[in-house]
């Protein structure tokens, strides 16, 4: 994903998701309704919880810890918040830098609903990450599919 602002202070997400497994691939570009007041916000954006988000969280009380599982090579915390009856939102980070691994969405209100599980692999800054994530590489035989 790659967050930019336009000249004109509008937030825009451009996001290609490659899938490997299916060889299809999607691209779907967002943009906030209007300009952002105030100062640009410092930093990248992310689509999922930040270190300092999980922090905030272990510090606010907001989710309870419900376990210390190994995640992919990772001890992480194992934090799940509740948003109400219709979502369950749980975080697995790193326990030494709060990088978030794993999230699973579960929907309990909905029976049939199935959780949502994204894994997460992260790697240092580069020239050549940047390069790759503002100007994402599909491979040539990989079909595009809808992104909705």
């Amino acid at each position: 994903m790659h967050t930019y602002f336009d000249s004109q202070r509008v937030l825009h997400w451009d996001q290609t998701q490659v899938n490997y497994g299916p060889r299809t691939w999607w691209n779907l570009n967002e943009h906030a309704g209007s300009p952002i007041q105030g100062p640009v916000p410092k930093g990248p954006e992310s689509t999922t919880a930040t270190p300092a988000d999980v922090e905030q969280v272990l510090k606010e009380g907001v989710g309870k810890i419900v376990g210390h599982p190994y995640v992919d090579g990772h001890h992480t915390v194992e934090l799940s918040i509740a948003l109400g009856t219709v979502k369950t939102y749980v975080i697995y980070a790193d326990v030494h830098t709060f990088q978030v691994v794993r999230t699973i969405d579960y929907f309990p209100s909905t029976p049939d609903a199935k959780p949502i599980q994204d894994d997460y692999t992260w790697v240092k800054r580069s020239a050549a990450m940047v390069k790759l994530v503002n100007h994402p590489v599909v491979p040539a035989d990989f079909t595009q599919v809808s992104g909705d």
